[in-house]
């Protein structure tokens, strides 16, 4: 039986991401709030913020780095991930993450006052998987 882990998120970073390099890979880390609209007992509309950590790794994450500046809009399509530890304490820790797979910049243009970090992204800065040369089909049942 296969479990399903899929999240899908729109929300504002909080600040700007972080790019760092483990080993050879680059990891993006970023946060987002993810506003949400509801009634109260009274019936009046109140707002709500839940913040969700995230980590992006690769050459995808290498390249829109520059471009997640705090208060962009995303979409974020990932899984859960929980991260365990021993704190220097010798308690256990644990956190979860999710680990973005998929992210498309919103919104139109930024203010030329937000600098040069917020030049337009364009999905063709995200590394794809190139396509095979050719595609033999004689397998595939239907």
């Amino acid at each position: 039986m296969s479990d399903i882990n899929r999240v899908i998120l729109v929300g504002r970073l909080v600040k700007d991401a972080e790019l760092k390099y483990i080993g050879e890979s680059a990891c993006c880390r970023f946060s987002i709030a993810v506003n949400r609209t509801k009634k109260d007992q009274y019936g009046n509309w109140t707002e709500d913020a839940y913040y969700f950590d995230l980590s992006w790794w690769g050459k995808g994450a290498e390249g829109a780095s520059r471009y997640l500046v705090k208060g962009k809009q995303v979409a974020i399509d990932g899984s859960l991930r929980m991260d365990k530890w021993t704190d220097q304490n010798g308690n256990q820790r644990s956190k979860v993450e999710i680990f973005c797979e998929n992210l498309e910049l919103l919104g139109g243009r930024e203010t030329p006052e937000q600098g040069e970090k917020s030049s337009n992204f364009t999905p063709e800065m995200v590394q794809k998987v190139p396509e095979p040369d050719h595609f033999d089909d004689e397998g595939i049942p239907f």
